[in-house]
């Protein structure tokens, strides 16, 4: 059997980007603090922004009445929610994803997600509708390149 790796936030976005903080055991205070277990670099996040509470092989998050919020998976929190491997945690401009992957297995993981997001909305149509929002916002198509590019997405609408 494998040796099972330590849980951890892998900050995806924001000043900590890259930054990996191990979920030791016991409840963990994220926020700008230098007494926070973990300590974020960015301006939106409270001093004491949100804590996590271990529940096995989940945690609980809390927002501790920060001024931007806590949001998990992109839902604004309130009181506790739970927060699984996988789920993305966001607090101020900062972006954390919960994994006891190693950041490349995070990195595969996460270009999977985005593959697997494509084909289920058709490319073409998501072109199209960029294309029609760029015509609203300008009065007219793009010249050159950029509308060959349109154009040729957009006539392959599933």
């Amino acid at each position: 059997m494998g040796v099972r790796s330590m849980p951890k936030l892998v900050c995806l976005h924001g000043i900590n980007k890259g930054d990996q903080f191990e979920m030791k055991e016991g409840n963990l205070t994220i926020g700008r603090s230098p007494d926070c277990d973990i300590v974020l670099y960015d301006r939106k996040v409270s001093r004491h922004h949100c804590t996590l509470y271990p529940r096995g092989k989940y945690y609980i998050v809390e927002d501790m009445n920060s001024t931007h919020g806590t949001f998990v998976n992109a839902e604004r929190i309130k009181g506790k929610e739970p927060f699984r491997e996988g789920d993305k945690l966001r607090l101020g401009q900062t972006s954390l994803a919960f994994s006891e992957k190693e950041v490349g297995g995070l990195v595969e993981q996460t270009a999977t997600d985005a593959a697997r997001d494509l084909e289920e909305h058709s490319f073409g149509f998501l072109i199209g509708e960029a294309s029609g929002k760029v015509v609203s916002a300008h009065g007219e198509k793009p010249k050159g390149f950029f509308r060959r590019l349109l154009d040729s997405f957009s006539s392959k609408k599933k």
